[in-house]
């Protein structure tokens, strides 16, 4: 009978191992809350978020943008970046830079530790933005953190676009 229990516990263990790595790709809607400093001037806002996300093993490939009306949608940001988590795979973490930037700008973005699920998985972020050349205010120096709070509602593959 113990074999039995080791053989099961065992058989158990390796069907665990065995499973396919939690994939963060689809697509994310949520919020963002910034707070900025341009010009000695305190700012900030808050609008409705979507990320669509890419993974390809610890790869990540995203785009982002505030939910406006189409009329008013400009191109999202592009950005990547790379996961790591502890060894047992349950707890992942990982950051996000941009890339093909439709204007001179630094972006970092830190993913919080997260804590993979198929059903309503969801993830924070804290980002860091800077420039001097934000489009009707160049050559002033511009500051931006924001706090992403996003949810999973799409686990299609979104078409993105590549970085440089």
């Amino acid at each position: 009978m113990r074999y039995l229990t080791l053989i099961t516990g065992l058989l158990a263990a390796s069907s665990i191992s065995a499973q396919e790595p939690f994939d963060w790709t689809g697509e994310y809607e949520g919020y963002l809350v910034c707070s900025h400093v341009e010009d000695n001037a305190f700012g900030q806002f808050s609008s409705p978020f979507s990320v669509r996300i890419q993974q390809n093993g610890r790869d990540l490939i995203a785009d982002a943008g505030a939910i406006v009306e189409a009329t008013d949608a400009s191109p999202p940001s592009v950005y990547r970046g790379e996961l790591v988590m502890n060894d047992s795979g349950d707890v992942q973490a990982g950051y996000l830079e941009e890339c093909n930037a439709r204007f001179a700008y630094r972006e970092l973005v830190r993913i919080f530790p997260a804590t993979p699920k198929e059903h309503d998985f969801g993830f924070a972020a804290d980002t860091i933005f800077v420039t001097k050349e934000l489009p009707g205010a160049e050559g002033r120096l511009m500051v931006e953190q924001c706090h992403w709070a996003l949810t999973r509602v799409s686990t299609e593959v979104p078409d993105l676009e590549e970085c440089n």
